[in-house]
């Protein structure tokens, strides 16, 4: 008899911005050309294979430098782009997370706050291929650490 567990994990990332939403959710919008400019050491490029990038069907190659760790490659498909809400959804199709993950679906959301800055909330849906590999916390402290590196980004260069 099939035993019957669960492997599926969500995690949940807040962070708050001193930036406007508008602010960070154009910069997030631009992170094809502008997280490799930013975090060289964790994203070497991100190549637009298929879309403009700005659009629900846009499948992107991002391909990693040596602060992520394991992995040095994930081809991702924007399955929801909502500028009003300015929200964004992505699953994972190839890459190295595949031999950890069956599905990696991430989504964020920029909100407002009422001081003027951002709400940005991260969630990664997984389902793991056996009990054994962790949940995304690694994951989601490389992220933490750029939507904050980004955030003081944007308010040194308020142009």
């Amino acid at each position: 008899m099939a035993s019957n567990y669960c492997n599926s994990a969500v995690a949940v990332l807040e962070m708050e911005a001193k930036s406007s939403p508008a602010k960070f959710w154009e910069a997030l919008l631009d992170s094809t050309n502008l997280f490799p400019k930013l975090f060289p050491d964790r994203y070497k490029s991100i190549e637009i294979i298929h879309g403009d990038g700005l659009r629900a069907g846009t499948v992107r190659l991002i391909k990693y430098g040596e602060g992520m760790p394991m992995i040095t490659f994930a081809e991702q498909e924007i399955e929801v782009v909502n500028h009003v809400e300015r929200l964004m959804s992505y699953s994972i199709m190839d890459g190295e997370m595949m031999s950890f993950f069956k599905r990696y679906k991430g989504s964020l959301k920029v909100e407002a706050k009422d001081d003027g800055g951002s709400l940005v909330r991260y969630c990664a849906e997984v389902d793991k291929v056996s009990e054994e590999v962790p949940d995304p916390d690694a994951i989601m402290e490389v992220l933490d650490k750029c939507f904050k590196e980004l955030d003081v980004y944007l308010m040194n260069n308020k142009d």
